[in-house]
């Protein structure tokens, strides 16, 4: 009854407040600044689930609102894949850590790390988090009255994004598999020798991949998932008929969280491959 009679966004919020909490805990304890990132995946599918189970509770099926189980499920497959893709990277393994955070403890005074570690990583990444899915529960206040142009809009839009993504994931996946499978032969080989290695494939020369997606956008995976977080605002917009809502925020916050993001991942890669600034000039950042 506790359950039935409060309203699932403060549930939502109580749980993201709790892993805010815990998350910067965790990190304050043990150094590791990661847990966010570990957790990118598996929160949105758990807060959407919530909703259509909120909803299930009060109308006695999943079914009842075909517009949010629809939602939530597209949420889950997408939770799926992404957690996938990190485990294989091996985000999962303790000791793990995203480099770029010591890059950027190292660009800022030691004093400064801890405030940022608070205020950005833990409680807008994970206030972010849960408000990316506020267009769920947009769909949970409004209930179904019946199916319009909108939902086939944001169901196709969110269905080719996340292959897109899929596909972007998986050719930047094969590309380290064959870059890693070329250097430890010629670490090995260096050491005996000091004749140069010959390198056949361009994007291993040169260290990044240029190839597939990644030919006609430098970041083809993050486009696909801000494309996918905007077919998820669009199903609030059938829901509601409404384009401009309090909840468009997260999606807002979410482009300028990439927009930041890549700016410091192209320093980074462009410091150690010089043949990345010719890869920038000729090939957007983010839109093919």
């Amino acid at each position: 009854r506790i359950y039935h009679a409060v309203d699932p966004y403060f549930i939502t919020a109580v749980g993201a407040a709790s892993s805010m909490a815990l998350c910067w805990l965790a990190s304050v304890l043990t150094a590791h600044y990661s847990f966010v990132d570990r957790l990118w995946s598996i929160l949105p599918p758990l807060y959407a689930l919530h909703y259509l189970l909120h909803a299930a509770y009060i109308h006695g099926s999943l079914w009842a609102n075909p517009r949010l189980a629809l939602v939530v499920l597209l949420i889950v497959a997408w939770g799926i894949r992404l957690t996938f893709n990190y485990w294989r990277k091996g985000g999962y393994r303790w000791g793990e850590q995203d480099y770029r955070w010591s890059v950027v403890r190292a660009s800022m005074p030691r004093w400064a790390f801890q405030p940022f570690n608070l205020l950005f990583i833990a409680i807008y990444q994970l206030w972010l988090l849960s408000a990316l899915t506020a267009p769920v529960y947009i769909c949970w206040r409004a209930g179904f009255a019946h199916w319009c142009a909108m939902d086939i809009a944001a169901t196709l839009l969110f269905v080719a994004a996340l292959l897109g993504e899929t596909v972007a994931d998986e050719q930047q996946w094969r590309f380290h598999q064959r870059k890693q499978s070329f250097e430890a032969p010629a670490k090995r080989y260096r050491r005996k020798s000091n004749d140069p290695v010959a390198v056949v494939d361009a994007d291993v020369r040169n260290g990044f991949l240029t190839g597939g997606l990644w030919r006609y956008s430098r970041h083809p995976n993050f486009f696909c998932e801000q494309a996918i977080w905007l077919a998820v605002y669009m199903f609030g917009t059938a829901a509601t008929g409404a384009w401009l809502r309090w909840d468009g925020a997260a999606v807002v916050t979410l482009i300028l969280l990439f927009q930041g993001s890549t700016t410091l991942t192209e320093q980074i890669t462009a410091s150690k491959y010089p043949a990345y600034a010719a890869y920038q000039r000729t090939t957007s950042r983010l839109m093919p």
